[in-house]
C-alpha cells in the first residue's frame, strides 16, 4: 500500500513538473488526486462552473485511455451505482489508436439490397399480389440482379445466385419463407 501511494505521488510531481498533460486534463487529473477516489459529478463540482465548464467527465475518459486514472463501479451517497475515479501511479501514455471499424462484405452487400428490396416490397403490396405472383416477381427481380437473361421465373428452374447482391436477396428470401 505503501509503495503503491509513492509510486502515484512520483507520477502526481513528474505530471505536473514536465507538464506531461494538457491544461484541463491537469487540472482534473490534480483535483482527482487531491480529492482521492470519486465520481465524476464531484470533480465537476470540486472545479466549478468557470471558464465555461470545459466537460470534465470528457477529460477523466482522456486521462483513463492515457492511462494515468482507473475507474471502477461503486457507490455514491445515496447508494446509487456510479464509477468512481482514481490516479493509478502511471504516466501518461500516447492515447490508444483509433481502429476503424471495416463491415463485413456481408454487410456492405446487405446494406446494397435493402433498398432495392425496401422498393420491390411496396410495388408488391401497392399491387397486392397473391404469394405467388409475389415469388415470380421476386425470382425475376433476383434474376435481373445477378445478370441472367431469362425467360419467364416459373418455366425456367431456380436461377443459382452469382452477383452477391443477388446472394444477399436469396439468403433473405429463404428466411422469409
Amino acid at each position: 500500500m505503501k509503495s503503491e501511494w509513492r509510486n502515484t505521488t512520483s507520477a502526481y510531481r513528474k505530471i505536473n513538473e514536465q507538464r506531461l498533460l494538457p491544461r484541463v486534463q491537469l487540472e482534473t487529473y490534480n483535483t482527482l488526486f487531491s480529492l482521492g477516489p470519486s465520481t465524476a459529478g464531484e470533480i465537476t463540482q470540486r472545479l466549478g462552473e468557470y471558464q465555461g465548464n470545459p466537460s470534465y467527465h470528457k477529460r477523466l475518459a482522456e486521462l483513463e485511455g492515457k492511462g494515468c486514472v482507473t475507474r471502477n463501479l461503486g457507490a455514491d451517497a445515496d447508494g446509487k451505482t456510479v464509477w468512481v475515479w482514481d490516479v493509478n501511479g502511471q504516466l501518461p501514455g500516447p492515447p490508444p489508436k483509433r481502429v476503424k471499424k471495416v463491415p463485413s462484405p456481408d454487410a456492405l452487400t446487405l446494406s446494397k439490397c435493402i433498398i432495392p428490396l425496401r422498393k420491390l416490397y411496396l410495388d408488391l403490396k401497392a399491387k397486392k399480389c397473391s404469394e405467388a405472383e409475389a415469388i415470380k416477381i421476386l425470382s425475376l427481380w433476383a434474376e435481373r440482379a445477378s445478370g441472367r437473361k431469362t425467360a419467364e421465373a416459373s418455366s425456367a428452374p431456380k436461377p443459382k445466385p452469382t452477383t452477391p447482391e443477388a446472394k444477399a436477396v436469396a439468403t433473405i428470401w429463404s428466411q422469409v419463407t
